[in-house]
């Protein structure tokens, strides 16, 4: 069965003789391939082109005799479908560049180009044509990003239109869609950084519309700071893709200061929580002392030794509890010293790139949390020595009656 791909290899096969735009005509060896190709293309009844002035061995003859024959020497003139559209053949690019179709981003999906000898169904791309897809897929994705833009139009291009907002006044461009030589002659058309955009959506991609905000912003301002077209813009967008990642590294980088300090100040306040609770708990804690102290100091009044080894006991006893409640409390204190330092690491180890103010502020947060880490500490220490006070006094008391 005749499809586009055997007009290309009859044409091959035929040594690729001149192609004047509408028809090609070569003499070659009726081979098996040569006469399947052409018998293939008379089956399909002129849907992929028809043939002209067949002759074998100088003797004109009829399509139908064709499928009879099996060797000799055959002439003909074979004219190329155009009732495709944009899928046919084409004698040189700059022919195939001027089709509508590639200026609204869209590729054929069948075609020829007989100058650089490359079919579309070909595995191996040329340079040309790999630059003219790059570049229809940076139409067709900002034809998708764009405010505004005209893709039900009967023009043969896109008009698309991008709108910069500030807190004065918004800027607008225009720009028609086209393809041009001199677009094709930047080597680094790269349609990735857009594509990567595109190919995402707000659900998989942190700050897509953010991105997207930037990136039709950026291209406000390249094209309007020096009245670019659009052939300019392809021609220079390793310039503004340049200026694009600037701009969203500005962005991003001001995103994560915010992010950062927002932690710190989340951080500070849960740690500087924690510490104050210590301390609350702490107070509760030593609350039995002042009482246990009273106790010791009754001693004085009691004769009976019994009673006297039986307040003794509990007094010890209260300072011993206290004071196991106290140290389990510092265990507590030392981990949460430890976290604050393990989570503000990360802040200290990329405080080089922060600017001024979060540095400042970290360090404040830091100095103040070292500060009340300080004060519990010793609180912690004052109250561990504070619960053996009364067993000290007790058996100072109960050595003194003794003696």
């Amino acid at each position: 069965m005749a499809n586009f791909s055997t007009i290309v290899e009859l044409y091959r096969a035929s040594s690729k003789p001149s192609f004047d735009g509408r028809s090609f005509s070569a003499t070659v060896e009726l081979t098996d391939n040569v006469h399947k190709l052409i018998a293939s293309l008379i089956e399909a009844k002129g849907s992929f082109g028809s043939f002209e002035d067949l002759e074998l061995d100088g003797e004109h003859i009829e399509e139908d005799d064709i499928l009879s024959l099996t060797e000799g020497s055959i002439s003909y003139t074979f004219i190329t479908p155009k009732n495709n559209g944009a899928e046919r053949f084409y004698r040189e690019e700059k022919e195939f560049i001027g089709i509508n179709s590639i200026k609204k981003g869209t590729m054929p999906n069948n075609y020829y180009i007989a100058s650089i000898d490359y079919c579309s169904q070909d595995d191996k791309k040329p340079d040309f044509i790999l630059k003219i897809e790059k570049t229809c897929s940076i139409i067709k994705s900002l034809a998708e990003i764009a405010h505004f833009h005209d893709t039900k139009s009967e023009l043969n291009n896109y008009r698309l239109v991008f709108v910069r907002n500030s807190d004065a006044k918004s800027t607008s461009i225009a720009l028609e869609t086209s393809f041009s030589e001199k677009m094709l002659e930047c080597d680094h058309i790269d349609d990735g950084v857009l594509k990567n955009i595109i190919t995402n959506d707000s659900s998989t991609m942190p700050h897509y519309a953010e991105k997207i905000g930037i990136f039709r912003n950026t291209l406000v301002e390249f094209i309007s700071e020096k009245d670019y077209t659009f052939e300019m813009l392809i021609q220079k967008w390793p310039d503004f893709i340049h200026l694009f990642e600037n701009n969203l590294s500005t962005y991003m980088s001001g995103f994560s200061f915010h992010k950062a300090r927002k932690e710190v100040a989340t951080a500070e306040a849960e740690f500087a929580e924690k510490i104050s609770k210590i301390t609350n708990e702490l107070t509760n804690k030593v609350l039995s002392l002042p009482v246990s102290l009273l106790a010791s100091l009754g001693i004085f009044k009691l004769t009976n030794s019994y009673e006297i080894l039986v307040i003794l006991s509990g007094i010890i006893l209260t300072s011993i509890f206290v004071f196991l409640i106290l140290f389990n409390q510092e265990k507590q204190f030392f981990r949460i010293c430890h976290a604050k330092d393990i989570a503000f690491k990360p802040f200290n180890t990329e405080s080089i790139r922060y600017p001024e103010d979060l540095k400042v502020d970290i360090k404040n947060a830091l100095d103040e949390l070292n500060n009340n880490q300080r004060i519990c500490r010793r609180t912690i220490r004052f109250f561990k020595f504070l619960s053996w006070v009364p067993t000290f006094v007790a058996i100072g008391i109960f050595l003194y009656k003794i003696f």
